[in-house]
């Protein structure tokens, strides 16, 4: 049968088979501090007898307002309820609690974290779950500190770590470094060389080998936009009508007319005859 179709019942039933499973429930009830009378503690520390259900009463009061928490792991009524009604539960005896503790860790998503011993992980996701543990985000309550939960982990054949401080902004924080949270097996951030960190040759393959051109056209508007201008300018020019070029002879006509003042015809040149004058005068002078 696969893991995908197991049910809840059945995941949870699992995972107490897991040592690190139980190592957990056992940090877990130190932190809430119910290992003298176990799951029989009722909040404040008395003894709870009857364990036929969840006796779902007011047990006392916290600055967050008065509380029902009872159990081994210290259970409000209505959570207990939410969890027996998921995972089939009959009593309140203790591999109901068992059962109901890993439901919770399960349904905030620690269990791979708890079976692979990642203690401070699972911490850091449970840790709106339990007020005892820390970061919770209620400050009328005590909690534990990442060292005393990782010192009890360990006492209990854990073998976590204790350089680890706690997790924050998807970060552990080990030894001076950052590492990755998004893995139980952490990877250092600094071994991660980003490709803007490498050589200019290995910059421009990252970005694609793009020339340059044009990736100096893409950062600037003004450039695209006059290239753009000039490409429809040439289109246009091709419909403008072309000027007649002008020969030599009638250039040199033109000028000879504003030499000796005399007024071009209609063609816009001197008559002929001024030409042969001039030409006269120079082949006589050559």
């Amino acid at each position: 049968m696969s893991e995908q179709k197991l049910t809840l019942r059945q995941r949870a039933e699992m995972a107490l088979q897991n040592e690190n499973m139980i190592r957990f429930l056992n940090t877990l009830s130190y932190a809430e501090g119910t290992e003298k009378h176990g799951y029989h503690t009722n909040f404040g520390g008395s003894r709870l007898e009857d364990l036929s259900w969840h006796p779902n009463k007011v047990l006392g009061r916290t600055k967050d307002g008065v509380t029902t928490a009872t159990g081994r792991y210290q259970f409000l009524g209505s959570t207990f309820n939410e969890q027996a009604k998921k995972l089939g539960l009959k009593d309140f005896g203790p591999n109901s609690q068992n059962l109901a503790a890993v439901g919770l860790i399960i349904q905030n998503g620690a269990l791979d974290d708890v079976l692979k011993g990642d203690v401070t992980k699972a911490v850091y996701k449970l840790r709106n779950v339990w007020a005892s543990l820390p970061d919770n985000p209620s400050k009328n309550q005590p909690h534990k500190t990442h060292a005393e939960i990782i010192a009890a982990w360990n006492k209990y054949g854990g073998n976590a770590d204790p350089s680890f401080i706690h997790p924050s902004s998807n970060m552990y924080h080990m030894n001076g470094q950052q590492y990755d949270y998004s893995t139980t097996n952490p990877q250092p951030i600094a071994s991660i060389q980003s490709p803007m960190q490498s050589t200019q040759g290995n910059r421009e393959e990252w970005l694609g080998q793009q020339p340059q051109k044009a990736e100096t056209q893409q950062n600037n508007p003004l450039s695209a936009f006059t290239d753009h201008f000039n490409q429809l300018n040439n289109t246009l020019n091709a419909f403008q009508p072309q000027e007649t070029p002008i020969d030599n002879q009638t250039k040199y006509q033109k000028e000879l007319a504003a030499a000796f003042g005399v007024e071009p015809s209609t063609k816009g040149i001197i008559p002929d005859y001024i030409g042969d004058m001039v030409r006269s005068i120079y082949d006589a002078q050559a």
